[in-house]
């Protein structure tokens, strides 16, 4: 069997099984025993594939086709990944034929390395147990069902919960009794409340209906911050709902007198980091309250992640908060990099010229920046030496060269960041943060810092929808996590005060 173009150990272990096949498992790579023998999934964790989960799915080892993502062993012990880069190109090599001779309806993948080669866009702790439609690679369509691999069982205990979960799912879904979640509220209401008439309507509408017991509601709260301080709070009363009160709104205040007033169980999810907020940003401490996250950690075998416990268990779809903040911090950030690729010394010089001083000038060289002597500014006239280290200053000092060290001027970054933006997609923000904070100084005096992301940043819609799910999502989790605990005979904590 011929290896990829990167193989350095040329001693692939192909796949074993039946062809054409109704279904791929495909694995990771070959481990030390797999190496050793030539077939994969022989070692510990072949046999928990073959004797602990295959059997939960309701097939066996000569029922299926089993391969692995890459076909030569890496790293110097079990457990190692590999390079991304390596799994690519050995995947490009041998996968698309596999699939094209086993002809599967379905490929089980065993880890986020061989579900990464159908889909880079999902997490396997979000999706595994999920069946994924429509996957694509080497001409093969069908579907893609990912698992956690059994290895990960071995290394941690806790995911053995987990993986059999998984086997267990594949076989309801072999047998078309897979229930998946689905958004029961798919056009919620988020609102921005900005006035008491505002929080009144909300109370007479939602809260306050017929026979209503308000002290027995349970409303999710979650807390968005900026720069380490509260921006706002949102509550979510009812299934479907949520509303955003600002934290520098008087409403705030109001909202708090009516929630020590009715006493409902404030339902929150990392209670430990919202709770500081509320008190420190608007004096919110009277309440009882309830930790969904606390109630993930207590059942153990599931994401403490609010995204993906919604997902998984509501089928609510999310925005993780790089993802919603990022796109505008980016194109800010974009915006700085060229404003500062136009500037040039003199212009800083003549908005901060205490700032601008001649740190070295390395034989008639020299680099703008700070410097522990007198301000000397370089094209200031009369200027021929430089009184640090007494070295003649060429006749033109207006030339903006590279210094002996071959740094570049703030200008010369900013425009290669640039191009690197466009060409490459980097991320300007970090490049721009990489550079030393003395050779970002002189264009940071003058025009300010490139601003940090915030969501202040982002449209308000787009806000109000981010920041109200949060509490709409902790809100909906509550109930199906306690009935987790009580169907295993965890103890709920009660509510605290």
């Amino acid at each position: 069997m011929d290896c990829c173009e990167r193989c350095r150990r040329r001693r692939p272990v192909p796949a074993v099984g039946p062809q054409p096949c109704n279904s791929l498992w495909l694995g990771e790579g070959p481990g030390q025993e797999e190496d050793r023998r030539g077939v994969p999934f022989v070692g510990r964790s072949g046999r928990e594939l073959t004797y602990q989960y295959m059997p939960m799915a309701g097939v066996t080892r000569s029922d299926v086709r089993i391969d692995n993502a890459i076909h030569c062993r890496q790293g110097a012990k079990d457990g190692d990944d590999p390079y991304p880069e390596d799994v690519e190109a050995c995947a490009r090599h041998h996968l698309p034929r596999e699939l094209c001779e086993t002809d599967p309806q379905y490929v089980v993948t065993l880890g986020a390395v061989a579900l990464r080669i159908f889909n880079t866009d999902v997490d396997l702790e979000m999706v595994h147990g999920f069946p994924l439609e429509e996957q694509y690679y080497g001409g093969w369509q069908g579907t893609v069902f990912p698992c956690y691999h059994p290895a990960a069982g071995l290394r941690e205990s806790s995911f053995m919960i987990r993986i059999q979960e998984d086997f267990r799912r594949l076989w309801l879904w072999r047998h078309g009794k897979l229930v998946l979640p689905y958004d029961r509220f798919p056009k919620p209401d988020y609102r921005h409340l900005r006035t008491e008439d505002d929080l009144l309507n909300v109370l007479e509408r939602v809260v306050y209906r017929e026979g209503f017991d308000v002290r027995g509601m349970e409303v999710g709260v979650d807390t968005e911050t900026d720069r380490g301080k509260l921006w706002c709070m949102t509550w979510s009363p009812a299934p479907g709902t949520g509303y955003m009160i600002r934290a520098d709104n008087p409403l705030m205040q109001k909202w708090y007198s009516w929630a020590r007033r009715e006493r409902p169980l404030l339902v929150f999810h990392n209670w430990l980091y919202d709770a500081p907020m509320l008190e420190e940003g608007a004096g919110i401490v009277d309440y009882r309250w309830h930790d969904t996250m606390e109630d993930a950690y207590t059942l153990g075998d599931v994401a403490q992640s609010l995204k993906v416990l919604a997902w998984r268990n509501l089928g609510m779809e999310m925005q993780e908060y790089e993802d919603l903040v990022l796109p505008y911090a980016r194109e800010m950030a974009i915006e700085y990099l060229q404003a500062v690729s136009k500037l040039r010394w003199p212009e800083i010089v003549e908005a901060q010229p205490w700032k601008l001083k001649v740190r070295h000038c390395s034989g008639g060289k020299f680099y703008g920046g700070k410097h522990p002597s007198t301000p000397v500014l370089f094209d200031q006239p009369g200027v021929q030496h430089c009184i640090e280290c007494g070295k003649p200053f060429e006749e033109d000092g207006s030339k903006m060269e590279r210094d002996k060290e071959g740094k570049q001027y703030p200008w010369d970054r900013a425009a290669a960041i640039l191009r690197d933006v466009e060409a490459k997609n980097s991320d300007p923000i970090k490049r721009w943060a990489a550079i030393p904070a003395e050779d970002r100084s002189p264009v940071e005096a003058s025009i300010g810092t490139m601003q940090k992301p915030s969501i202040t940043q982002v449209p308000e819609q787009k806000v109000i929808w981010y920041a109200c799910r949060d509490a709409d999502a902790t809100r909906r989790i509550k109930s199906p996590l306690v009935a987790r605990m009580a169907e295993r005979g965890r103890r709920v904590r009660r509510a605290q005060a």
